[in-house]
């Protein structure tokens, strides 16, 4: 069964700052002969997850009403990739990532989009929406860590903003390194100008 899960999923022209900061890492990482430990992530596949949902049954049209309402007075947000960032994401999967910002604003997010899978019927316990009770830090994956490594230097994140203007319904694909499939995505302050995706 696919995992599902909401995110903000990074347009094309989103995903170009974020690539060539991938290249420099994945460069200093080639020197260091760190690259064998880490798998890194497609760029088509870069999004920040809001709420993790797992594997369960989802009725997603209810999940698409809801987030239209829950979602009706949020605006854009303008979000910064901070810094690179370790992070232990549940039962040993570990990544490196960009940390994002601001962070109350989307903690709110998170917390709005919980609400709409815990009134859709969805439990969000150990393949919820935080598994193992790890603490929500919204973030960009780069890399999964396959293998002890040894840790990569802190750095800042990529320079420029990038905007938040749409959030989604996704689900993992059959295959990895394909991009995520939406279920439907809803634009921000335009909410109910969608439509759900076959």
């Amino acid at each position: 069964m696919s995992q599902y899960f909401f995110a903000w999923s990074l347009s094309s022209a989103q995903r170009a700052g974020i690539v060539r900061y991938r290249q420099d890492l994945q460069a200093i990482t080639d020197d260091a002969d760190q690259t064998g430990g880490l798998s890194w992530v497609s760029p088509v596949s870069y999004h920040l997850t809001l709420c993790f949902l797992g594997r369960q049954q989802l009725n997603v049209g209810l999940l698409h009403s809801l987030t239209e309402q829950a979602l009706m007075d949020c605006r854009p947000i303008s979000i910064r990739c901070s810094e690179l960032v370790e992070l232990d994401i549940s039962n040993g999967l570990r990544v490196y990532g960009l940390r994002t910002l601001p962070r109350a604003a989307l903690l709110s997010l998170h917390d709005r989009l919980c609400s709409v899978a815990l009134a859709a019927g969805l439990t969000l316990t150990d393949n919820g929406a935080e598994p193992s009770g790890n603490v929500y830090s919204p973030h960009i994956t780069l890399a999964r860590v396959s293998e002890r490594v040894p840790p990569l230097a802190a750095r800042p994140g990529p320079e420029g903003d990038l905007l938040l203007d749409k959030i989604g319904l996704f689900k993992s694909p059959a295959r990895r390194g394909d991009a995520y499939i939406a279920l439907f995505e809803i634009p921000l302050r335009t909410a109910g100008r969608n439509t759900i995706n076959p």
